[in-house]
């Protein structure tokens, strides 16, 4: 189940990171440090609305509700997000790719310079954020790659369509058993509730 987040204004504070899955080893013998990279690494994010007033308040209130008794997503951008690059063509996936770190596309406009640049996110239909690397520019036939900073969790299929304008990821809350919101009148309100990114979730959640 993706419970829509509510229509009220963008919160007043918000905090963005990534929590890996990788593993650290320390030689007991030499000090020398292993780190073994694994999938499966997400996003994490906090948002505060520090001033919530009256029916927004309460519509907070029932996102929440819906999230927790039914341990549903939500699909979330990066709040503080703006994109640099051109964004100029309406991009899809070019082939179908068995995973990496490279995103290959058609569709943009042709010979089209600086689409994407480094920090942009893209958005797949599988629900997945991918943060580009490089300054991205497309060729004469209007096709790119894209290199993005962790290797892909799903397969996409050849003419999936690319998000750039707001690209967004299904999240849940990182409390999975309680949240609460601060009313200090019967009109004002504020709330902090922190999110995790739900690798798992595909296209068909």
């Amino acid at each position: 189940m993706i419970v829509p987040f509510p229509n009220i204004r963008h919160p007043g504070r918000a905090t963005w990171g990534m929590v890996a899955n990788n593993g650290r080893f320390l030689s007991v013998l030499s000090s020398a440090m292993q780190e073994m990279v694994r999938p499966g690494a997400r996003y994490a994010c906090e948002i505060g609305f520090p001033r919530l007033r009256g029916r927004d308040g309460q519509l907070v209130e029932m996102f929440l509700e819906q999230l927790l008794a039914n341990a549903a997503w939500t699909r979330m951008p990066h709040w503080a997000y703006q994109r640099y690059g051109s964004g100029s063509g309406n991009p899809v996936v070019d082939g179908t790719l068995a995973a990496g770190k490279i995103v290959t596309t058609r569709g943009w406009s042709a010979s089209a310079t600086a689409v994407l640049e480094p920090g942009d996110l893209i958005g797949l239909s599988s629900n997945e954020l991918c943060r580009v690397t490089a300054t991205v520019n497309a060729n004469a036939s209007g096709e790119a790659e894209i290199p993005i900073a962790k290797p892909l969790r799903t397969f996409p299929s050849d003419g999936e369509a690319i998000e750039i304008e707001s690209p967004k990821a299904l999240f849940k809350l990182a409390n999975a058993n309680e949240w609460d919101v601060q009313w200090r009148s019967p009109r004002k309100a504020g709330l902090s509730v922190g999110f995790i990114e739900d690798p798992t979730a595909g296209a068909g959640s």
